[in-house]
């Protein structure tokens, strides 16, 4: 499948703007990283012959982010990445969760009186309970090479979909992180982390990151900062239940029950 549908996909991958370089790049084995001293899943994985056959894509597989010696070793820069180089994304999930893929396409159950249990843990062994969703927006690049430009668009389309949890009585206020002074930002934690330096999702910070906060504290959706969007619901007691029904009933007012390919590897096929 993956033969008779590549040139149809490549077709349709925006030209990565790192091809306009004339590099005098060597063939695909002088162009191999040296993996010898990478003890992550993408040093273990990655082969000469995965990396050859990657050569002759648009994108190819070297402006897959490395996200350096620690973690998996590797992110996506577009949901299209997850099928030009399957057969090494797959490889470094499959290794990371111990789990063999058996289908591309999540069984999710957003159905909240589906959850069993959850509401009846201990408070002497959990002060708080959070559940958190991330959300990609179809045809952007994932933060770790979307541009100025498609930053922007993803914030002016989340304040058009924060807007329509606001007209369904969840009032909110959004924040734009460039509003805030530095020690603000400190206070917040909002400093951009090693992680995000090194895989590029910190590039032109703060600009177009922002965190939207409903006035009863019940959620937060961060915009542009590690995903696209990212929705968290907060608890100070245990019921995770109630947290999850939360998150559930808002994806479904904002739209978002889709787009849950991201450019980390760790996600995918995981639960967080």
């Amino acid at each position: 499948m993956e033969t008779r549908y590549r040139p149809i996909l490549e077709s349709l991958v925006p030209r990565d703007p790192l091809t306009q370089f004339h590099l005098r790049r060597g063939s695909p084995d002088d162009e191999f990283p040296d993996l010898c001293r990478n003890s992550t899943w993408m040093g273990r994985i990655l082969t000469p012959a995965m990396y050859r056959d990657s050569s002759t894509a648009a994108p190819t597989v070297e402006s897959c982010d490395w996200s350096g010696p620690v973690s998996v070793g590797c992110v996506a820069g577009d949901a299209q990445s997850y099928i030009l180089f399957c057969d090494f994304f797959d490889r470094v999930i499959e290794a990371h969760h111990d789990h063999k893929i058996q289908s591309q396409t999540p069984e999710s159950d957003f159905n909240y009186d589906n959850l069993k249990g959850g509401d009846d843990l201990d408070r002497s062994f959990a002060a708080r309970c959070e559940v958190s969703v991330v959300r990609s927006v179809e045809d952007f690049c994932f933060p770790t090479h979307c541009s100025r430009g498609e930053r922007r668009q993803l914030l002016t389309l989340a304040r058009k979909a924060l807007q329509r949890l606001e007209d369904e009585e969840l009032p909110g206020r959004l924040v734009l992180i460039e509003e805030l002074n530095q020690e603000q930002q400190r206070e917040l934690n909002l400093n951009p982390s090693s992680t995000q330096l090194r895989t590029g999702m910190a590039r032109d910070w703060p600009d177009a990151r922002a965190v939207w906060v409903s006035n009863d504290g019940s959620l937060m959706v961060w915009v542009n900062m590690d995903d696209h969007l990212r929705l968290v619901s907060t608890r100070d007691d245990t019921n995770i239940t109630e947290a999850f029904k939360c998150i559930c009933i808002q994806l479904q007012k904002g739209g978002w029950l889709q787009g849950w390919l991201v450019a980390g590897v760790l996600v995918q096929g995981g639960v967080g």
